[in-house]
């Protein structure tokens, strides 16, 4: 049986994870902070199911965008907004400059299957390949496959301009 306390350091540890993944995945007709209220009870809900087989943080990371994904089902909502913005940005210039890429990178990958776009998130938390399996459920390898596509998919797009 968990306790508050056990919850709260766990949530605290690892908020941060959450309110990225809802910033990401919620939709025009979705505040980010119902997404990250939806991720804190579902930790809270799913925390007695926790087995310790992997990192906390690896099966937090499973939680909240499967989360936001049963939350998008619920609400069939098919869009994603552009605001999973960096916040480590030396100053202001570079940091529109990055928001302004990222931006973009997501507008592109609207058009991912579901997969490459988790791939392409976690990528852009700086996982792991390692992580990324663990996450995901694919091979490292598998995993490595996805990004190269991923990457090689991004290059064309901006190389052409689009």
């Amino acid at each position: 049986m968990q306790t508050e306390e056990e919850y709260s350091r766990i949530w605290n540890a690892h908020q941060g994870i959450a309110v990225r993944m809802a910033r990401y995945y919620a939709g025009a007709e979705t505040e980010p902070s119902d997404l990250v209220q939806e991720i804190a009870i579902q930790v809270w809900r799913a925390l007695p199911g926790f087995r310790g087989e992997a990192q906390l943080s690896t099966w937090f990371y499973r939680v909240a965008p499967n989360t936001c994904l049963s939350h998008r089902r619920r609400k069939k909502n098919a869009t994603l907004p552009l605001t999973a913005l960096p916040e480590k940005a030396i100053d202001e210039a570079a940091r529109i400059d990055q928001q302004s890429l990222l931006r973009e990178i997501f507008r592109v990958a609207e058009t991912f299957k579901p997969a490459d776009k988790s791939l392409l998130l976690l990528l852009l938390e700086d996982l792991s390949y390692e992580e990324m399996a663990a996450i995901t459920g694919m091979s490292v390898n598998h995993v490595g496959v996805r990004i190269n596509r991923i990457r090689n998919k991004l290059k064309s797009i901006f190389s052409d301009g689009n």
